[in-house]
């Protein structure tokens, strides 16, 4: 096993930056973001089963992935599939709740390209590499590839809701990077405050009566980044990117956690979204929870056990 490196590991905002923002130096951490990230690194000390840097794919140096198995059990587990946010151009594996670990989840958490190195669709490319990557291993690291769920918040949370809901979409998979004998279909999705419909996302905002916040239809956005040209512009490419593109009734079920005041990612479109799940798959495979007062990532209430325990207990449902 190799050791655990110290890295920044907080979940970053969606923000209008430059156009290659993940080139560009980075600050060095202040003293609380230093004691922050010395937290995290603790959490994720404490496990002593766990197999670090693991290439999922060869095309390019970020795809990596870590695996931690509950400290309890033999397995088979269950599997947590975890995907970073930070605008899908910043932010590093190394994060996420290990909550999922203390409720006999193994948690797989991974790196993909960002898009200061490649557009999409390579990001949604890398996690669904990831996840045939991890049903081809399981055996090896006790993790049963039949119960494997997929989740994220930001920039994750959009990535694992698109792996969701687009499971047999041949144009959102390259099956050359490897495993192509394994499906990356999942049992499950747990979206924190990710993106849905770009092109929405201005018009939620002022509907929400926050104007001041829209800013993903311009020139250096996030999303326009990912898209590779103004969305505005690439209407196509948005929809290819949107996960409620490919809902149908076989989506698997959603945990759906939301802030009621992000200014990033307006409330109003995780609501749209949690509407067209329930039409598809019912309204028992879906929930939506909202928490009043909170913005984007940030707020301890996202990182709540009791939560955590709630996802897990809507998850066992549908994993048995």
């Amino acid at each position: 096993m190799k050791r655990l490196l110290l890295l920044p590991a907080a979940m970053l905002l969606l923000a209008v930056v430059s156009a290659q923002p993940n080139r560009q130096p980075q600050k060095s951490p202040n003293p609380e973001q230093r004691a922050a990230n010395a937290a995290i690194a603790a959490r994720w000390n404490q496990f002593s089963r766990k197999w670090l840097d693991i290439p999922y794919a060869t095309a390019s140096e970020a795809q990596k992935l870590d695996i931690y198995l509950p400290e309890k059990g033999n397995g088979p587990f269950p599997v947590m599939v975890w995907i970073h946010g930070g605008g899908w151009q910043t932010g590093d594996k190394r994060s996420g709740n290990p909550a999922w670990l203390d409720n006999g989840f193994a948690f797989v958490t991974i790196n993909y390209r960002l898009s200061g190195e490649a557009t999409f669709p390579a990001q949604i490319y890398d996690v669904k590499a990831a996840i045939r990557w991890v049903k081809a291993n399981a055996a090896k690291y006790s993790l049963d590839p039949d119960r494997v769920i997929v989740g994220g918040g930001s920039a994750g949370g959009h990535l694992s809701s698109l792996a969701a809901t687009s499971g047999g979409a041949k144009e959102l998979e390259d099956l050359s990077m490897g495993n192509a004998g394994f499906s990356s279909e999942v049992r499950g999705c747990y979206d924190l405050y990710g993106p849905i419909n770009f092109l929405e996302m201005d018009k939620f905002h002022i509907l929400n009566g926050k104007e001041q916040f829209q800013h993903q239809s311009q020139p250096g956005s996030a999303t326009s980044n990912l898209i590779g040209g103004l969305i505005t512009e690439n209407p196509e490419k948005v929809r290819q990117a949107d996960p409620t593109t490919y809902i149908s009734a076989t989506t698997p079920p959603f945990f759906i956690v939301q802030g009621s005041d992000d200014p990033t990612v307006p409330v109003k479109g995780s609501e749209k979204f949690a509407d067209d799940l329930r039409k598809a798959i019912g309204s028992d495979k879906v929930e939506l929870v909202v928490i009043k007062g909170a913005g984007h990532g940030g707020d301890q209430r996202f990182n709540d056990p009791e939560l955590n325990r709630r996802a897990v207990a809507f998850f066992e449902k549908f994993l048995k």
